[in-house]
């Protein structure tokens, strides 16, 4: 019986996460109100704070389920296969960035990004995930220093900073704001402008 009521209390609080996710992404998260929350949930008022103390709590929550599951593919699309070089493993992190843009809450990135500047705590969470990431960039940064297809003089942790803003900030914010090139035409520019050997 606790088991059925663990699971029963997980797909509740999924469900209004859920919701929650769907009315933020329609009107950020600082327009939606726990009303309109618990109208978009189509649960009482008192339902939501079974699970959440508050909006807040809701925010930190999507805001840790979204950098989560950004890093997680973004790690895997960073790992380095035998014959890889550069452009291919960019080529699939920023594919991973244009599938996250074109997903029913694609917009939500923005405001986990702006929160993170005003939220102590969801601003702790999306430095540590993002410096993993900058991290696993630099790594690749490397490989392709060593691999010849970056100038021997150019700073890892450099490249890997520029990298991830240009792959990750960069490509998100374009695909949603001016659309523009795929993921391949989009690393192909970018490499050219960073002159690599190909």
């Amino acid at each position: 019986m606790p088991k059925l009521r663990d699971e029963t209390y997980a797909a509740r609080r999924r469900h209004i996460l859920d919701a929650a996710r769907a009315c933020f992404a329609r009107r950020g998260f600082h327009a939606a109100s726990m009303l309109d929350l618990q109208a978009e949930a189509g649960v009482s008022a008192g339902a939501i704070y079974v699970y959440f103390k508050g909006k807040h709590d809701i925010v930190l929550a999507i805001a840790e389920e979204n950098i989560e599951q950004l890093t997680a593919v973004l790690d895997a699309a960073l790992e380095v296969r035998d014959g890889d070089t550069l452009r291919d493993t960019l080529v699939r992190a920023v594919a991973v960035v244009d599938r996250v843009t074109r997903g029913p809450y694609g917009g939500a990135g923005f405001d986990v990004w702006a929160e993170a500047g005003r939220d102590k705590a969801i601003g702790r969470i999306v430095r540590q995930r993002q410096k993993a990431i900058v991290e696993r960039f630099a790594a690749l940064a490397r490989r392709a220093i060593a691999a010849g297809e970056l100038p021997a003089k150019a700073n890892p942790d450099e490249v890997g900073a520029a990298l991830f803003g240009a792959c990750v900030l960069g490509y998100y914010t374009q695909r949603l704001t001016l659309g523009g090139p795929g993921p391949e035409a989009y690393v192909d520019g970018l490499l050219a402008g960073l002159g690599t050997r190909r």
